[in-house]
């Protein structure tokens, strides 16, 4: 049985795929096929070559400068390329002089990590995918097609993200990103022979929508979106590196959560509280809580705050354990907590009842949270969500977070 593992393309979102590489690594997870495209085919190659020491250096090194020569950081948003104004002329002039990005950097490491004997000798193959340019042919290059001294060259020729990075010429020959044809060669593991797959893609939203549920592919994908794929500043590549990480721990149960990621917990334990918080929060949704005063002002579904965690679910029926989940998410979210750390369902809950005591009424004959001393509490901390927060009765996600919170004191005290 040839097991094969596929890398996406997605520029410095590869950082994502360095941290999945690692989550295999740990659980002693080796494959027989590796395929990959752009970025993709840099993480196979050091794969084949079994240099995941090499690949630890390249995605903790990253950065612009190991990119392009006056470089600027890319991630599709105005206001980035607005605040690097004075970078913008210089990456111009290299850009007009090199027809493309000066990718001279770019180049150097590929040749730098790229060692042939170690990718021939391997008994892992290979295969990636460029576009014959102009005629937009797709090409799929295979270990056994390979020169020796070929390597680096086709591995450029998969990475040429025109029209950023400059068309790469092979024997005379135009290639550009494989990107442009296939994202994530899944299909060419298989034409090599794989009996499964592990597929590492980079768009949270999934290049390949009939091979996420196929029988024979683990698809993994990005919990979140990560941003633009000329994203080099090193916090983002950190950031990229551990959520990589914990999706893949998540895609083979050796973690539990979302949005966020979480050691395994109690699920006997998880379950009773779990319907606890169904009862409670479908309580609230039928009952007068909202003080609704007219038919204009009557939430459009029954089940508002069903509805919330349906939209955000994967699952066509909602298990107690995970509407439950979906909740802590969404109440973690409201308070900032960092989406890339590992956490203990157990202190999570210490943490929020410890950041949300200013809205507990001590006095009270159960302690409980106030849904308005919590909706000022949540303004007053977040940071990200401090303009849109709204103050009024129909903020489901905040009363979400009430009654969640409630319940976890109600099982804690």
């Amino acid at each position: 049985m040839k097991k094969a593992l596929v890398f996406a393309g997605g520029g410095s979102k590869g950082a994502y795929e360095y941290g999945a590489w690692k989550a295999l690594e740990e659980m002693g997870l080796e494959f027989d096929i590796v395929t990959g495209t752009s970025i993709g085919s840099i993480n196979a190659a050091l794969y084949v070559q079994h240099d995941f020491d090499a690949a630890t250096v390249v995605w903790n090194e990253m950065d612009m400068d190991h990119v392009m020569v006056n470089g600027i950081q890319l991630d599709a948003k105005l206001k980035s390329i607005v605040e690097q104004r004075k970078g913008v002329i210089p990456f111009l002039k290299s850009y007009i002089n090199s027809k493309g990005a000066d990718i001279a950097p770019f180049i150097q490491t590929i040749e730098t990590y790229q060692n042939s004997e170690k990718f021939f000798r391997s008994n892992v193959d290979f295969g990636l995918v460029t576009v014959r340019f102009p005629s937009m042919t797709p090409v799929e290059i295979l270990k056994k097609d390979i020169k020796e001294d070929y390597l680096g060259r086709w591995v450029l020729a998969s990475c040429s993200c025109f029209p950023i990075f400059p068309i790469c010429e092979i024997d005379g020959q135009s290639y550009i990103d494989g990107g442009y044809y296939d994202n994530l060669p899944i299909a060419t593991a298989f034409r090599l022979g794989a009996d499964s797959v592990v597929a590492i893609d980079l768009n949270h939203e999934g290049a390949h929508p009939a091979y996420m549920r196929h029988p024979l592919v683990t698809y993994i994908k990005p919990s979140k979106d990560l941003g633009g794929f000329m994203r080099f500043d090193r916090a983002a590549m950190d950031w990229m590196i551990a959520i990589g990480y914990n999706d893949t721990m998540k895609a083979f149960g050796r973690l539990y959560g979302n949005q966020y990621s979480f050691l395994l917990p109690d699920m006997d334990r998880l379950h009773a509280l779990a319907m606890d918080f169904v009862k409670d929060i479908t309580y609230y949704e039928i009952s007068g809580v909202f003080s609704l005063s007219s038919l204009l002002s009557r939430p459009l579904v029954n089940a508002p705050c069903t509805d919330i965690f349906t939209k955000g679910s994967l699952a066509e029926t909602l298990t107690p354990e995970r509407y439950f989940l979906l909740a802590l998410e969404k109440t973690m979210e409201l308070f900032d907590y960092p989406d890339s750390e590992i956490y203990s369902m157990r202190d999570v809950f210490s943490r929020l009842i410890k950041d949300s005591a200013e809205a507990i009424d001590p006095g009270a004959e159960e302690r409980q949270a106030s849904v308005d001393q919590l909706t000022k509490l949540i303004k007053s901390r977040s940071e990200k969500r401090q303009k849109g927060i709204r103050l009024f009765e129909h903020d489901y996600e905040q009363m979400i977070a009430v009654s969640l919170i409630n319940c976890i004191i109600k099982h804690t005290v």
